[in-house]
């Protein structure tokens, strides 16, 4: 009898931590990433939906040409977060992605300490939870010398209690001999970088083959995949979700004409005779319509599109995701939140 209890309890137990352990898998949070530009969309944004955003990151700082940071938060943004309880993570850029400006910041030792110096009192006097590196255009052969750099920033960052995260541009593979690769997406070593960080936040958007929309499901599910060999911890990776449309002109030849929101399409919509459509293989929406003789198409981000997007999150357990950019998104994406 005493042994049967004994096996008895050690069921319970093990049912028990078992239960919990899944308990904690369905329960992991989603970490929600926003970027901000100071619009007036922007703000009614952010202060209609701060509850649901776990880090705040507007694009406010920069580096010049003669590599000097720069940039503040401005008070009536600071207003609207008041005392929510919310990560503030500024992005740091260089200047116009100025290909110039990074090169010569990655080829001087006294430029990078001003600027990681200038980061860490920013965000001692902000009450700053980090930063993030958005620094674009950088060429393939300065690929070493950013890596160096990512490093040196996350070691004064890890003494001084900062976050430190890194927006990489996307590549499906290691063909060298392109402008994608050797301008933008060549200098980006995702492991290394990974390792060296807190987590990095893969620019799904855009699509430089695209000839609709900004991120298929397609193109996201191809580009996290291509990321994932490298053995990185999924638990690093911050998917980029796109909140913006692209349209083209569709005659007399496919051309892409220009990005806007989703409250300008519904400009759109008001004006135009449309037609509505969803991509199922694409996984997006799209209207088309006429004017002047010239056929148009739309395709946009809705909640539909940023559900299937999120439940890649779940599928490949990533840490969560950061939307480009606040202010254009369809307002009803909040509600999947």
């Amino acid at each position: 009898m005493k042994i049967r209890y004994i096996a008895l309890l050690a069921v319970l137990s093990s049912a028990l931590f078992l239960n919990t352990s899944i308990s904690h898998a369905q329960t992991t949070k989603t970490e929600r990433l926003f970027y901000f530009t100071d619009t007036p969309s922007a703000r009614a944004s952010l202060a209609k939906n701060i509850d649901k955003i776990d880090i705040f990151a507007p694009q406010t700082y920069s580096i010049n040409k003669s590599l000097i940071p720069y940039g503040r938060l401005n008070k009536e943004v600071k207003n609207i977060i008041g005392n929510h309880k919310i990560k503030v993570m500024p992005l740091i850029t260089n200047d116009g992605f100025r290909q110039d400006i990074i090169h010569n910041l990655l080829a001087s030792s006294t430029a990078q300490e001003r600027v990681i110096n200038f980061m860490i009192k920013e965000a001692k006097n902000n009450n700053y939870y980090g930063w993030q590196f958005d620094l674009e255009h950088i060429s393939s052969t300065d690929r070493d010398l950013f890596t160096q750099f990512i490093k040196k920033t996350n070691d004064v960052f890890q003494k001084n209690d900062l976050a430190l995260s890194i927006a990489v541009v996307v590549k499906v593979d290691e063909s060298t001999t392109s402008d994608w690769y050797k301008n933008w997406s060549g200098v980006f070593d995702y492991k290394a970088i990974s390792q060296n960080s807190d987590f990095i936040s893969i620019m799904t958007y855009d699509d430089p083959d695209s000839k609709g929309p900004t991120a298929s499901i397609p193109y996201v599910i191809k580009t996290l995949e291509y990321i994932l060999e490298d053995g990185i911890e999924p638990q690093k990776i911050s998917l980029g979700i796109p909140a913006y449309y692209w349209s083209w002109a569709t005659y007399p030849k496919l051309k892409r004409i220009r990005s806007g929101s989703y409250s300008r399409l519904l400009t759109i919509k008001a004006r135009t005779n449309y037609k509505e459509n969803f991509s199922e293989e694409l996984g997006v929406p799209w209207i088309s319509f006429k004017e002047y003789g010239v056929t148009y198409e739309v395709w946009y981000e809705n909640q539909k599109s940023f559900n299937l997007k999120t439940d890649l999150i779940n599928k490949y357990g990533l840490r969560g995701f950061s939307m480009w950019v606040m202010g254009m998104e369809d307002p009803s994406i909040w509600k999947s939140l």
